[in-house]
Order: C-alpha cells, then structure tokens, then sequence
C-alpha cells in the first residue's frame, strides 16, 4: 500500500512510492496515437498540441509501465510550454485517457511534489466488454429477469437432453454399483 502524502495542500492520492505503473505494447500504444489523432479532429478543445503531447507521453511508457516525466521535460520535448504540457494532461484526465499521481518527496519537513506518475488504461478485457454489455442490456428488464435469461438462451437439442439423460443414467448405474461393493460413492 503506498505512503500518502498528509501534508496540507496536497491531494490524498499523492504518494511517497514510484506511483502506479502499467506496460503497453506497442499495438496498445499504436492504438492510442491513433485515437488522439482522432480526438484532434472531432472533440472541441483537443488540440493537436494535445496529440503530440500525449502521444510523447504513450511512446515514453517504459518496458516496466514506468511513465513520470516531469511537465517541464514534456514542454521542453515536445516543444509547448509547461501551462499547454498541464492543460494538456487535464485534458486527457477529463476524457479519461490517462490517469496522473502526484509524486512527492519530503525535504526537510516539508512536502514538495517532484514529478507525476501516468497511467494510460487499457483496453478493456473482452470478459469486462462482455460483462458491460450484458448490464446495459440488464437495466431496461431488471424486473423480467427470469424471462429475459430464457430468451438469451440458446434452445437445448434433442441429441444434447438425451445425452445428458444418459450420462445421467449411467452415474446412477456407477453409484449403485459402488454402494453394493461397499465404497462411498463420490
């Protein structure tokens, strides 16, 4: 669990340790240049200094999902200023492109900020895809959920009930047998 930072003025999600840390691949990383680009040309108030500064940041993941460079690094790389490197990052955090912790350390007992620690989320997993879809389909029919279970439900074939009535069967063949030998059943 990392230290937080208890001084005044600082939020409570401003930490002592290296702050969390995710590795991209590069398809991930290819992924999000693209969707900046996109951005650029259909969100108002995303510029294309936006783009190229989160664009710098995603190429700056290292292997190990270490990512905190300090704002003034970003200006000075990608050519901004430190006010479009802030911006920028709001941006970003409003959209929920990429998530920043403070980073701080303590010198001489005062608590001073050092750098920020980016985390750009993922894709989401096709299971958590699954799972949302699912519940956005749940929420009109909540109070029908039976009904709506059966209608999703694929229909049983004749060759799959009397398999199963079988394979039913011949379980309770094994029991018996078991019990007449004098096992436990299973």
């Amino acid at each position: 669990m990392p230290a937080m930072a208890e001084a005044k003025g600082y939020r409570r999600t401003a930490t002592f340790e290296i702050g969390p840390r995710r590795p991209l691949t590069r398809r991930e990383k290819d992924a999000a240049k693209a969707r900046y680009e996109e951005l650029r040309k259909t969100e108002p108030g995303f510029t294309p200094f936006f783009a190229i500064i989160l664009s710098w940041l995603v190429d700056r993941v290292g292997y190990d999902g270490r990512c905190d460079p300090s704002h003034a690094t970003i200006a000075e790389k990608t050519g901004t200023s430190v006010a479009t490197v802030k911006r920028a990052i709001a941006k970003g955090i409003e959209l929920g492109l990429i998530s920043a912790t403070m980073r701080v350390i303590r010198v001489a007992g005062r608590v001073l900020q050092r750098t920020s620690a980016y985390l750009f989320p993922g894709p989401k997993s096709q299971a958590e895809a699954q799972i949302s879809v699912a519940q956005s389909e749940l929420e009109p029919r909540s109070s029908d959920l039976e009904s709506f279970l059966l209608t999703r439900m694929e229909p049983i074939s004749d060759a799959v009930r009397i398999a199963r009535a079988a394979l039913a069967e011949r379980c309770a063949q094994l029991e018996a047998r078991m019990l007449r030998r004098g096992s436990r059943p299973l």
